[in-house]
């Protein structure tokens, strides 16, 4: 399944049986992942709006269900997110939209 999210503050509009948030939107770098339960963010993979790969990472958990993807380093603008979410048996795939209003380059 894939799912585009276009311009959403905080997420919910992803299926709500997922439980999965992604915020904030837009950031200022730091982009948070929430997942409950036996989810699993396994994949994030970043791009521009070109299409080229910026980030591919697994990302680390900051806490329990909460991970991290750090855009500082990227140009800012907008940038297609694709996620790959795993639970027991079953992936699910969603593709972002995320402005990143600051650079750090």
């Amino acid at each position: 399944m894939i799912v585009t999210v276009l311009n959403s503050t905080v997420m919910k509009s992803i299926p709500s049986i997922l439980d999965i948030e992604i915020f904030p939107n837009p950031t200022a770098g730091q982009l948070f992942i929430s997942s409950s339960g036996d989810k699993n963010v396994e994949l994030v993979e970043v791009f521009d709006m070109q299409g080229k790969l910026l980030l591919q990472t697994k990302p680390p958990v900051r806490n329990p269900g909460i991970y991290e993807i750090d855009l500082r380093k990227y140009i800012k603008g907008n940038s297609l997110v694709l996620l790959k979410i795993t639970e027991t048996e079953k992936s699910y795939h969603f593709i972002v939209v995320v402005h990143h209003s600051t650079s750090y380059q």
